[in-house]
């Protein structure tokens, strides 16, 4: 175990890109940074509200619990800077290159501020409602920062980075009578060229750039708690709330399974480069260990 947060607290995890740092949020407005080469440990020294989004190996993008925008040092807990947004975000930002994305409420609707690494407000659009939206992270980004998503109810948007043009409205498919509904699940393939999208009953596989459906998986017996995309080839895993990753879109093949698990339901996960995977569970518990068959 890496480290026992207080039961019920709503873990998330989130490594760098190049997988030098993790951070995990601890307490419900604490956020711990870790080394992955020693595992020593940084406390945040912003009170945050659990939303945070590396940016790179050296920046990390956390919302206060004032609902300012820090950046923090993920090496030394210490914010650089903070900047105020014009509404409380909703979720943690998504990254388009140098540009931070982060979606607000307005009215009915949500608003997406897009601003610089200062906070310099360089546009502002009207997208989907998802104030209401249980999704840890309500907009996603590709890897390459050339898309970003919307996630609402049986629904996703997709813009054109830097021009911010609407692409792609993918809707349908996503929920069944009491099945399903908001999108909270969203992953893009390591090489870009695939999104995989959906919620714990119903998911989809999409193709960049020409917004075609490529595979639709109704899964209503099976709880996906997250999809993930491989770091190392072009493909996704799932987690279930066992803790099991199981090969995507294929979740009745085994992937991996944590034989000595805790009991209870596994809440959030990351999986890094040479197999590295962290899982947060319900009672708390963060566990670290290295995936062998990845």
């Amino acid at each position: 175990m890496l480290v026992q947060c207080p039961p019920e607290t709503p873990i998330r995890i989130g490594l760098s890109e190049g997988g030098e740092t993790a951070a995990i949020r601890t307490g419900e407005t604490e956020l711990t940074l870790f080394s992955t080469s020693t595992w020593a440990a940084k406390k945040c020294r912003v009170r945050a509200r659990g939303f945070f989004t590396f940016i790179d190996a050296n920046l990390i993008s956390v919302i206060g619990v004032d609902n300012r925008v820090y950046m923090v040092d993920p090496r030394t807990g210490a914010s650089r800077s903070s900047f105020a947004v014009p509404r409380a975000p909703l979720g943690p930002p998504a990254i388009c290159g140098r540009s931070l994305c982060l979606a607000t409420r307005s009215g009915d609707l949500s608003t997406v501020f897009v601003t610089d690494l200062a906070g310099h407000v360089q546009r502002q659009f009207s997208t989907i409602a998802m104030f209401a939206s249980p999704a840890d992270q309500l907009l996603c980004a590709s890897p390459d920062g050339h898309w970003l998503v919307a996630l609402g109810w049986d629904q996703a948007i997709v813009y054109e980075a830097g021009t911010w043009r609407k692409v792609a409205d993918i809707k349908g498919g996503f929920s069944k009578g009491y099945f399903g509904g908001f999108l909270t699940l969203c992953a893009f393939r390591a090489d870009g060229k695939v999104i995989a999208l959906g919620n714990a009953e119903f998911q989809q596989t999409v193709e960049t750039g020409t917004w075609k459906r490529k595979d639709v998986f109704p899964h209503p017996g099976h709880r996906a708690i997250a999809l993930i995309a491989k770091p190392a080839d072009p493909g996704f895993v799932a987690l279930f709330g066992d803790g099991s990753l199981r090969e995507y879109p294929d979740t009745l093949k085994v992937h991996w399974r944590d034989s000595n698990g805790p009991s209870g339901t596994c809440i959030a996960v990351a999986l890094g480069k040479g197999g590295l995977l962290l899982t947060g569970w319900a009672n708390g518990e963060v566990r670290r260990q290295t995936i062998t068959h990845h």
